[in-house]
């Protein structure tokens, strides 16, 4: 994609239920704001970055993964503005109430207009897969099937990206395939299921067996001991 691209469905669904409610909230506040860009392309990317308007290269920005939004100010003309006498302090606190980083607070480089994915992710973990794992579009609060949808349209915007998220499905779903589809069904059985939140949090069958045989092991010496005590004393 070579061109600026808007459409909610290009969100990450990790991150699409918070620009749901920062959407509503700007309604219901009455503020000047629409979204104005979502994933980012190649192009797009680089061109930005040698114009200045971005610091990043591509797959260097939170827009490379959809898991950054942009928001402008909209004039009732419908004319798109950057002005700075825009409540813009009031659009960061809407981000943050929703849950997403603002640019307002960066460093060096303030991008009034920016938020996405809280920083717990870095760029970085995007491309080395964590962009395809299910589980942080689950704790997004993204259904099966979102994901799935986005999955299989983000796919072939990154032919870059392949091997890593090939790599996180197979690890997040337990699946020894390298077929997309088929690790892409998976991750929506892991989100529909809830079989990755059981195999995070709780041990392993081999672990637990283990630590059953540790238990009676000890039992059985302490009875041994409590009857050679009560031998010596009787």
């Amino acid at each position: 994609m070579s061109g600026r691209v808007s459409n909610l469905e290009t969100v990450h669904p990790a991150i699409r239920r918070a620009v749901e409610q920062v959407q509503s909230d700007l309604a219901a506040q009455g503020l000047p704001f629409a979204l104005y860009e979502t994933f980012r392309g190649r192009d797009r990317q680089e061109s930005g970055k040698s114009r200045g308007t971005s610091k990043a290269g591509m797959w260097e920005s939170y827009h490379n993964y959809g898991t950054a939004v942009d928001f402008v100010g909209r004039t009732p003309s419908g004319q798109w503005s950057w002005d700075q006498s825009l409540p813009w302090t009031r659009l960061g606190e809407i981000y943050e109430r929703a849950g997403l980083g603002w640019g307002g607070r960066w460093k060096g480089f303030v991008d009034l207009v920016h938020g996405q994915l809280s920083r717990a992710y870095s760029w970085q973990e995007l491309r080395n897969g964590a962009v395809a794992d299910p589980l942080l579009a689950r704790n997004g609060g993204a259904t099966a099937a979102e994901w799935g949808a986005w999955m299989r349209w983000f796919w072939p915007q990154a032919p870059e990206l392949h091997h890593a998220m090939i790599a996180q499905l197979q690890r997040s779903t337990g699946l020894a395939s390298n077929n997309p589809e088929e690790l892409i069904q998976a991750g929506e059985r892991v989100i529909g299921g809830g079989n990755l939140a059981l195999r995070s949090s709780f041990p392993s069958t081999k672990v637990m067996v283990l630590a059953g045989a540790g238990v009676l092991l000890l039992t059985s010496l302490g009875f041994v001991v409590w009857r050679l005590r009560r031998g010596r004393t009787t």
